[in-house]
């Protein structure tokens, strides 16, 4: 699958930051220069009722002209006077000839509206009408007054090219900043990935220099030298890993080639029943060897999940203890009727299996092996009489290939499996396994969850 090629982080980053900025300026420009024009448009209403009153004032005085006198304002105002029936009766000298500017009803006395027509300075203009109804001479009549927006306008364009100015300059001073910032931010993320560019596979104890502080930065470098100690021990773990599983192999394949050899050399006087034996013993360990490394590496790879049924654990301990390959001190079984738990009867068994023989190997004179249950676990102990498990060796015993000193200078020493799958397998069974103290000797103990038996069928181990 191809790669989909993006723009740095930094672009991005800064990308984000001018586009935010840019978006907030021009909401806020819009939102100002509607404020300013509201504003410079609110005082207008007031005015125009006082040019109303000024009007009225002096068609009150005299006839009612055909041309309202000019108008003292703080911006160009013209008027129109409407009577009862919407005609224009009085207008300024730049309305004369115009129709009504606004239309006056018996519903809207008072209407306001906009505008555009040329006057004064021959230049078509926005106005702002206001209707304010009045009595001149008695009579019900209309001042329609046209205020001159064109200083509102003047002020707003103003605004407006400030804002077309400086939103840009603001951006890019942004888009500077932001990138000179980002830059700073994330030089030590690009420190820290090309120092760690140039580590082989071989780390061996390289780490990244990581910063004395307690930010982003400091916490990334103190997760990529955890990660470097991790991958480490992972590396040593494999390498020991592969070097006890080719030196487990190496040996029966060793013994199986000696014996054949030493046969071949002399066939006639050759005990070939003997060799034949010990050929098939050897490749029965072999055989078993592979399949503790596969089992393993199922666990490894979180595919040893195993089956559901009701089992009878008792029964499966029972079978163990009868095997004749665990008869070479006296084992002593205290064990309960029946015990149920959930789970997968072979691996159970496996696990009973794995350390009864272990037992043996280290066992001095005997063995007991007791289960117990309780309402919430099923409890199996097998304790030895031999030398014991020094308290540091505890946690390491269930690591793979892991033997003791003692038990690999026994003949009958185990390929350092067996404990690893038993921790494996009680784990996916959600129990524990755990070694103590037998006084003298050890002592293993596992549990499991514990079920009623009438949750449903009962399966065991096959015989």
């Amino acid at each position: 699958m191809a790669r989909r090629l993006l723009p740095s982080v930094r672009s991005r980053i800064v990308a984000a930051a001018a586009v935010a900025v840019a978006a907030v300026l021009a909401l806020a420009g819009v939102v100002l220069v509607v404020a300013v024009r509201s504003a410079l448009e609110r005082p207008m209403r007031g005015e125009a009722r006082a040019r109303a009153a000024d009007v009225v004032a002096t068609l009150s005085a005299s006839p009612v002209p055909t041309i309202v006198p000019p108008l003292t304002a703080p911006w160009p105002t013209l008027v129109q006077v409407l009577d009862g029936r919407g005609h224009v009766v009085s207008a300024s000298e730049d309305l004369q000839g115009r129709p009504p500017l606004l239309a006056v009803t018996a519903e809207h006395r008072e209407p306001t509206g906009r505008t555009t027509f040329a006057s004064l300075n021959g230049r078509a203009q926005d106005w702002r009408l206001d209707a304010v109804a009045a009595s001149v001479a008695g009579q019900s009549m209309t001042v329609v007054v046209a205020t001159s927006l064109a200083q509102v306008e003047q002020s707003t364009r103003l605004i407006g090219l400030s804002l077309w100015i400086g939103v840009p300059v603001l951006v890019v001073l942004v888009i500077v900043s932001a990138w000179f910032l980002v830059g700073r931010a994330l030089h030590p993320v690009e420190a820290l990935r090309r120092e760690v560019d140039t580590f082989d596979q071989r780390v061996g104890g390289r780490r990244v220099d990581a910063p004395v502080t307690d930010d982003e930065i400091g916490r990334l470098a103190g997760t990529l030298n955890a990660l470097l100690d991790r991958l480490e021990l992972a590396g040593a773990q494999q390498r020991r890993f592969v070097a006890d599983a080719s030196h487990e192999l190496r040996s029966p394949v060793a013994n199986i080639r000696a014996a054949v050899e030493v046969a071949l050399a002399h066939p006639d006087v050759a005990p070939w029943t003997e060799i034949a034996s010990d050929v098939l013993g050897q490749n029965e360990r072999m055989g078993r060897l592979v399949d503790d490394l596969l089992l393993l590496a199922r666990a490894e790879a979180g595919e040893l999940s195993p089956r559901t049924d009701l089992v009878d654990f008792a029964s499966i301990v029972r079978r163990v203890i009868a095997n004749p390959a665990h008869r070479r001190v006296p084992v002593h079984l205290d064990t309960n009727d029946e015990m149920m738990v959930r789970g997968d009867a072979g691996q159970l068994e496996r696990v009973v299996d794995n350390l009864v023989a272990n037992a043996v190997r280290h066992a001095s004179s005997s063995i007991q092996v007791t289960t117990t249950a309780t309402s919430r676990w099923v409890q199996l102990t097998v304790a030895d009489d031999g030398p014991g498990v020094p308290v540091d060796e505890r946690a390491r015993i269930f690591q793979r290939f892991v033997r003791l000193d003692a038990d690999r200078s026994r003949r009958g020493g185990g390929t350092g499996l067996g404990l690893a799958i038993v921790a494996e397998v009680v784990a996916a069974h959600g129990g524990t396994v755990a070694v103590g103290d037998a006084y003298p000797g050890a002592t293993f103990t596992v549990r499991l969850p514990a079920l009623d038996v009438a949750e449903g069928p009962v399966l065991s181990a096959s015989p």
